[in-house]
């Protein structure tokens, strides 16, 4: 395995790791303060969030299998374009099928994002 592929694996599954340690802590506090149903609505945008990363990282796979530029690129917009329908649709999905509370699903999904803040990659010294 190489350098790349190897901290790309790291990466994806430290960022993995925080999203499933926010969604626990903070759905358990909501739980506490709001009860249940709140709790399911916001582990729920927090799950989209889980599934938009692992969509993201099988692309960020498949691109670096890949040999050529163009193909690279190509792979990058309709990942892009993917995890934008994947986000609408399970709201959708979320909200209207499901009949969970907007406001809970779209924090969960939000404070989620934040540990793409925790996530930074470990840089090797140069």
């Amino acid at each position: 395995m190489s350098y790349t592929a190897a901290l790309f694996t790291t990466v994806l599954r430290r960022l993995l790791f925080w999203q499933l340690i926010i969604i626990f802590f903070i759905s358990s506090a909501v739980w506490v303060y709001y009860g249940y149903y709140y709790a399911i609505s916001f582990s729920y945008g927090g799950s989209l969030t889980i599934l938009v990363t692992l969509l993201r990282g099988w692309r960020l796979k498949k691109i670096n299998n890949s040999l050529k530029n163009t193909f690279s690129i190509i792979h990058i917009y309709i990942g892009a374009i993917e995890r934008f329908i994947l986000v609408i649709l399970g709201m959708g999905i979320g909200m209207g099928g499901l009949k969970f509370l907007p406001f809970p699903m779209i924090m969960g999904f939000t404070i989620t994002q934040i540990s793409y803040f925790f996530n930074l990659p470990d840089r090797p010294n140069l």
